[in-house]
């Protein structure tokens, strides 16, 4: 790699056109951040979704069901797109696996609960969720969880900074 003249600003991951700002975090920093951050909104997302539910039968498991279809998709592509390399090719190869992490957890999840019967409640005994309300609130963690993972690539990325987007 050539060396940079004095005063120019070093690259965040080796990425060319891509500046890291004076006291800006690096790759690894910023996809450990990312990845509690995220954490952070899927506890709160369960807290409140456990608060709403109530004593409602089968609420809890359909919570836990979500949190299990989402967040570790969600966590494993933001540490994708974290870590890709310098050359565009890899950029676009760890956005695609990275959409691919992110949907196919809750896609198989909803294709699942899709061959439950509905019903108004869980059965007594406690059993499985019911899934209509399992299936809202496992779309509702995917759309928390995607844009909490949208805002820390703004944040914690600059996507658009200073490039004329």
């Amino acid at each position: 790699q050539p060396a940079q003249p004095p005063g120019t600003p070093s690259t965040d991951g080796g990425v060319p056109g891509r500046p890291r700002e004076p006291g800006g975090i690096g790759p690894v920093a910023g996809g450990v951040l990312g990845a509690f951050l995220l954490v952070l909104v899927a506890a709160g997302a369960a807290a409140l979704s456990l608060l709403l539910g109530g004593n409602r039968p089968g609420w809890g498991r359909a919570v836990g069901l979500a949190a299990a279809a989402c967040l570790p998709g969600t966590i494993a592509a933001w540490l994708v797109t974290r870590w890709r390399g310098p050359e565009p090719g890899r950029a676009l190869v760890a956005s695609l696996a990275a959409i691919t992490l992110r949907t196919l957890p809750p896609l198989a999840a909803l294709a699942w609960l899709s061959t439950l019967p509905q019903r108004a409640a869980g059965p007594p005994g406690g059993g499985g969720p019911p899934s209509a309300d399992a299936a809202g609130i496992l779309v509702a963690f995917y759309l928390a969880l995607l844009a909490a993972d949208v805002l820390l690539h703004i944040i914690i990325d600059g996507t658009g900074r200073g490039r004329g987007h």
